[in-house]
């Protein structure tokens, strides 16, 4: 058996909303989740010459690469956390209530993991390629390995 890819152990919501004056209210959200389990090559290796892959394309100079993922499932992304602020400034009118909100969202900015994918960069310094995997946040992006 493995985990599914949805498996989350903890999973936190707390939630404050507080009446601070009459016309005002603040609130306050935290989140908190265990990260989803996903699949990484473990191991590359370099694919043989005689293989269907180099065969069909003789032009590529180097042989493809074989990778072996190990179990499914068997790598944890970071956890999930977030704290979420807003403040509600509200009036009644003839109609019923207005409320003008100002909100924040992942007010500390964590870098929560979005998804993560294996790189592979060339040095033109000695001929090396390096793989690394790289995490994917929902404005950037972070190296791990």
């Amino acid at each position: 058996m493995f985990p599914y890819k949805y498996d989350r152990r903890h999973d936190l919501s707390v939630a404050v909303v507080h009446h601070w004056k009459e016309r005002i209210d603040v609130s306050f959200a935290w989140v908190f989740g265990t990260g989803n389990a996903i699949t990484l090559p473990q191991t590359i290796y370099a694919g043989e010459e005689t293989s269907n892959y180099y065969n069909a394309y003789p032009t590529s100079f180097y042989p493809p690469e074989l990778y072996d993922y190990g179990a499914r499932n068997s790598y944890r992304m970071k956890s999930y956390h977030r704290l979420d602020a807003s403040i509600a400034f509200k009036k009644k009118t003839r109609w019923g209530e207005r409320a003008w909100t100002v909100a924040v969202y992942n007010a500390y900015s964590r870098k929560n993991p979005f998804y993560i994918y294996l790189d592979q960069g060339y040095s033109y310094l000695n001929g090396s390629t390096r793989s690394t995997f790289k995490q994917v946040q929902s404005f950037s992006y972070h190296s791990f390995y």
